[in-house]
């Protein structure tokens, strides 16, 4: 159980997935994870790695070191990402930044801003 406001760290060892449903909670995630979900609101995550990265909900803030796939499908989040492989934004009004990468980026949603830097 995860109360409103509070910090939670999580580790993935080897792989493993999370399920973020949660609103106005902070999350450190250590290790690399074969997928993260993030569906709630006002969502603060900080990871190192994973290999699938989806984000549903609205008004969160997303960071990852590397991730080899993003999907979005949700509206006004921010994320930023250290490395990334391909991205997927289909919700609205996201901005997402990456440093390296992005081989593949498909925009299908609206007012959504991707960006290298």
């Amino acid at each position: 159980m995860v109360l409103k406001g509070q910090e939670v760290e999580l580790h993935c060892d080897g792989g493993g997935s999370i399920d973020i449903e949660a609103d106005d909670v902070v999350l450190a995630v250590t290790g690399s994870c074969q997928e993260i979900e993030v569906m709630g609101f006002g969502i603060t995550l900080d990871a190192e790695g994973v290999d699938k990265l989806d984000v549903s909900g609205s008004g969160n803030t997303v960071r990852a070191a590397d991730a080899a796939e993003l999907r979005v499908d949700g509206a006004d989040n921010s994320i930023m990402l250290g490395t990334v492989g391909e991205i997927d934004a289909e919700g609205a009004g996201n901005s997402i930044s990456y440093r390296a990468g992005g081989s593949e980026i498909a925009d299908e949603g609206s007012g959504n801003t991707i960006s290298t830097g």
